[in-house]
């Protein structure tokens, strides 16, 4: 693996080499996580490397990614098969939810994974963006495919779009 033409990126679950996978042919959005046992010599002495395993992986399944309210509502037009999750609290959803989403409170997340499919992705929405980016942090850490949706509620109605 020539080191020279990978990217670090460090996210929440560790660090990761982004490999050259468009140039090669390959999913563009592979990481290349690095597992590294390293021989520790007496005081004074230089470190070796023993072995290394390597495995590719998504980043989409380790970093959350943004969706804006006006794409979410294109997407929702189009038919789009994912998960929209609002991670506010229960007073806060009563003043209207996008039509479709399940509420999980952010502090009920972690114990409510289970309820989640894995298979299709997940669109974590709170008030104004804060929560949401945290649950999606804690979504793809599990290995979902999460999306933040930056600006939350307020940026949705404002713009227009429905709740429920």
């Amino acid at each position: 693996m020539d080191k020279a033409k990978f990217e670090l990126v460090t996210t929440g679950t560790g660090d990761y080499l982004m490999g050259p996978a468009a140039s090669a042919g390959r999913n563009p959005h592979t990481l290349h996580a690095l597992d590294l046992s390293m021989h520790l010599p007496p005081p004074g002495g230089t470190p070796k490397f023993t072995s290394y395993r390597a495995r590719a992986l998504d980043y989409r399944k380790v970093q959350p990614m943004e969706i804006t309210p006006q794409q979410l509502a294109e997407q929702l037009k189009g038919g789009y098969d994912a998960q929209i999750i609002d991670v506010r609290e229960s007073e806060e959803v009563a003043d209207g939810m996008i039509h479709g989403a399940r509420h999980i409170a952010l502090g009920e997340l972690v114990e409510r994974l289970n309820d989640l499919d894995k298979s299709r992705p997940v669109i974590a929405i709170c008030r104004s963006g804060a929560r949401s980016a945290a649950a999606a942090d804690q979504l793809a850490a599990a290995g979902f495919t999460a999306y933040t949706v930056p600006g939350g509620m307020l940026d949705w109605t404002a713009a227009g779009f429905p709740v429920s």
